[in-house]
């Protein structure tokens, strides 16, 4: 994309905005975890917290992310997810009301495995997987039988933005009144 996706906007706020928005009505703190030294994203309203410095990708976010938690749960999400809205926490937390340790997102038939809810138990898992030189969330989130959350009838919550077409959709898509992708104030 040229650019680093977290600081792209739609509708005058950046991508980690709009996340970070959407999960702070489920989540008692919203960490965001960075490769960059704590602050670089200048959000004040948001913990900034480094990676874990042994390791790289979305793990090392995510054990950064456990290490810092000071709840039971961790709520994950990719930074280039901009029309996240607050039912993506709360589907995934209904998920897991009678049980289970771990919920990812699915739609339309497509698993995104950085997309979870994830007990704090499974801090000392993602430690000894990392420690292995193992680096792919799908296989860590796999061994652990997660419970797999539809959100096939909200397709653009999970829309990943990875290219300038898919920008434009999601700045289309946002604007629309229908609700369709609805922007928290």
């Amino acid at each position: 994309m040229g650019h680093d996706k977290a600081l792209l906007e739609i509708a005058g706020k950046t991508f980690l905005q709009r996340a970070a928005h959407a999960l702070s009505v489920t989540c008692h703190r919203v960490l965001i975890s960075t490769g960059q030294e704590p602050g670089s994203y200048g959000f004040p309203e948001f913990a900034e917290i480094l990676d874990s410095p042994s390791y790289a990708g979305p793990l090392a976010g995510m054990l950064a992310g456990f290490d810092c938690c000071r709840e039971d749960w961790l709520l994950v999400v990719p930074c280039d997810l901009p029309l996240l809205t607050p039912e993506y926490g709360s589907r995934l937390q209904q998920s897991l009301a009678g049980g289970g340790i771990l919920a990812v997102a699915t739609a339309g038939g497509q698993t995104h495995f950085a997309c979870l809810l994830a007990h704090g138990c499974l801090a000392a898992s993602l430690q000894n997987y990392l420690d292995q030189g193992a680096r792919r969330v799908e296989p860590w989130v796999l061994q652990h039988h997660p419970t797999i959350v539809d959100f096939s009838d909200l397709p653009h919550l999970l829309l990943n933005v990875n290219t300038p077409d898919a920008l434009e959709r999601a700045r289309q898509l946002a604007e629309q009144p229908s609700g369709t992708a609805p922007e928290r104030s």
